[in-house]
């Protein structure tokens, strides 16, 4: 299914809830199963000024999310998170959204950009080739959860 009519916009505060309930939707986005985003975690994505979070719309209705860190003395963007609604994906979205993320760091000047991906995200690895991403070295996640 090709992509109808979407907008890509900056998120603002009154997407908080579904882009939580996007981020929450896919274990790939913590490299830990038992962590969950939690609302402060999107409040900040929202309002740090080193983040750019765009969300993308079909129908306004919030379909997918991409959040990227721009480090600007570095020169380099950070892709945090991406996430589509699983009832829209293999439509060209996040390919889409990959896309309007390096035209605004090429426009901010940035040279490099990079994320990283759970190991068995496959469908990830495929999109991020398809789309001259080199792969890199491999890293072990670890977390601890500070209570």
């Amino acid at each position: 299914m090709k992509i109808k009519d979407v907008k890509i916009r900056k998120a603002t505060k009154k997407d908080k809830d579904r882009i939580l309930e996007l981020f929450n939707s896919d274990p790939n986005l913590t490299c830990n199963n038992e962590l969950k985003h939690k609302e402060y975690h999107i409040t900040e994505y929202l309002t740090n000024p080193l983040n750019k979070i765009f969300v993308v719309e079909e129908d306004k209705k919030v379909i997918g999310v991409i959040l990227g860190q721009f480090w600007k003395k570095a020169k380099y963007v950070y892709l945090d998170d991406l996430i589509i609604d699983k009832k829209y994906r293999k439509r060209g979205i996040a390919t889409k959204l990959i896309k309007h993320m390096e035209i605004l760091a090429k426009k901010q000047g940035m040279n490099l950009i990079f994320g990283f991906s759970e190991v068995n995200n496959k469908k990830t690895h495929k999109l991020l080739r398809k789309l001259n991403y080199k792969k890199g070295k491999k890293f072990l996640f670890f977390s601890k959860e500070l209570k």
